[in-house]
């Protein structure tokens, strides 16, 4: 059709070429513009549609607000690192940034001990935890398979890939 020399094709191909591609190349896309209410009461009857289809997003929106809040706390622990990973990515040994967080108030750690069979001895076991301030770069993975650490279920602190960026900004200084 844009190479035939009928007159049809021709109208056509000037439409095309003067009025549909340089549309989409401006805007993206070619088509009508929603129309503006005629009336008064359009507007207002299009207004409360509005209205009405906000409201319903909201209330799905916290209808959803625990399943996101679950997946974000449970189902997305695959993103977590070892603070190891990211001391070694960083370029610092473990213990002095394990240390340095705990300097600066990230971290805290617990002691405690325990009967171990295998050793046959008392042995002390160190359990680290993020203070509430910096909990969105920290989160504790629990550990059913570990002894129990003051009669709770032990964790591993890993690192959020939010917290790797702030360790890494912040800490560029131990590493030195």
């Amino acid at each position: 059709m844009i190479r035939s020399d009928k007159a049809e094709a021709v109208a056509f191909r000037r439409w095309i070429t003067a009025e549909v591609l340089p549309t989409i190349r401006k805007t993206g896309s070619y088509g009508a513009a929603a129309a503006l209410p005629a009336t008064y009461a359009d507007a207002l009857r299009e207004l409360a549609a509005t209205v009405e289809q906000t409201a319903a997003l909201e209330a799905k929106i916290q209808i959803d607000s625990p399943k996101v809040s679950y997946v974000d706390q449970f189902v997305a622990d695959e993103d977590l690192l070892l603070l190891r990973t990211v001391a070694k990515t960083i370029g610092v040994p473990e213990g002095e940034l394990r240390e340095a967080l705990i300097a600066r108030g990230w971290i805290y750690e617990e002691h405690s001990t325990r009967w171990s069979e295998k050793q046959q001895e008392l042995v002390k076991v160190v359990r680290y935890s993020a203070y509430s301030q910096k909990r969105a770069y920290f989160r504790p993975v629990l550990r059913h398979d570990a002894p129990r650490f003051k009669g709770e279920v032990m964790h591993t602190l890993k690192v959020t890939p939010q917290g790797a960026e702030a360790i890494a900004r912040n800490f560029r200084e131990v590493a030195v």
